[in-house]
């Protein structure tokens, strides 16, 4: 009679298990697309700096450098950390990591209920479980033998 709540409890947590390591791989795509999505904030804010810093003759190269030491070190670092993220085209897809960052984090919260609603319907079918063996008597003990 008390067979159908252990199965539930078994498949509630296998299916809790599951969600549990959906949201593990959803996090470490989101460890790699959050630090891309800042580097390539600093690479666009920092930029213009480096353009501009190309742009002037070699004389005036150097007291740009000690004027703008820190926005082009910025850049550099940022792009040097994007070119190995970078997509087939040689081009930093922030649009398409936007987004999928976004479904990511969708998906994961959308996760996260489920996952409450299965700890929830876990601890249910635990106090019916309780409430049964506290309310059944106690069935004798079959000798094997």
């Amino acid at each position: 009679m008390l067979l159908a709540p252990y199965c539930l409890d078994t498949l509630f947590s296998f299916f809790l298990l599951a969600e549990t390591l959906l949201i593990h791989s959803l996090n470490r795509r989101l460890k790699v697309l959050v630090p891309c999505l800042k580097q390539a904030e600093i690479y666009k804010k920092n930029k213009p700096f480096y353009d501009e810093y190309k742009a002037l003759p070699p004389r005036k190269q150097k007291k740009y450098v000690v004027e703008h030491k820190r926005e082009l070190d910025l850049f550099k670092s940022a792009n040097s950390y994007l070119n190995k993220h970078r997509n087939k085209d040689g081009k930093i897809p922030v649009a398409a990591w936007v987004k999928e960052r976004d479904n990511l984090l969708k998906e994961k919260k959308e996760i996260s209920k489920s996952t409450m609603s299965l700890s929830e319907r876990l601890r249910q079918i635990d106090r019916i479980r309780k409430m049964a063996r506290e309310t059944l008597p106690k069935q004798p003990q079959r000798n094997r033998g």
